[in-house]
């Protein structure tokens, strides 16, 4: 991070991308290579800020998929073989949502629970 009165790192993150929602900064992080076997690697995570970037909480998993959808914040696996919806600000699982039969989620009526 730059602080823009003095364009003097203030901060180093290891994150591949960051982007503004729920009034948060929800982030991407890499962590550790991806050899060829896939064997000990640890994948991507979520790493979520608040507006002074003070770090909330980290999230990792090999296979790391998360969007808002009708609202919501999901998250869970790339294939939809498992999915919850978090508080954003906490990271907590408000309900786990299980396999995804329909996929992309946005087609979902969210208006049941």
């Amino acid at each position: 991070m730059v602080d823009t009165r003095t364009w003097r790192t203030v901060r180093t993150l290891a994150l591949t991308s960051c982007e503004p929602k729920f009034g948060l900064y929800l982030c991407s992080s890499s962590v550790g290579g991806f050899e060829p076997d896939g064997k000990g690697s640890r994948g991507s995570s979520l790493v979520v800020y608040d507006q002074s970037w003070h770090l909330l909480y980290r999230k990792r998993s090999s296979y790391l998929w998360r969007d808002e959808v009708a609202g919501r914040f999901l998250a869970g696996s790339a294939d939809g073989s498992q999915m919850s919806q978090l508080d954003p600000r906490t990271g907590a699982v408000v309900r786990k949502l299980g396999a995804m039969r329909v996929w992309p989620p946005h087609v979902l009526d969210w208006r049941a629970g």
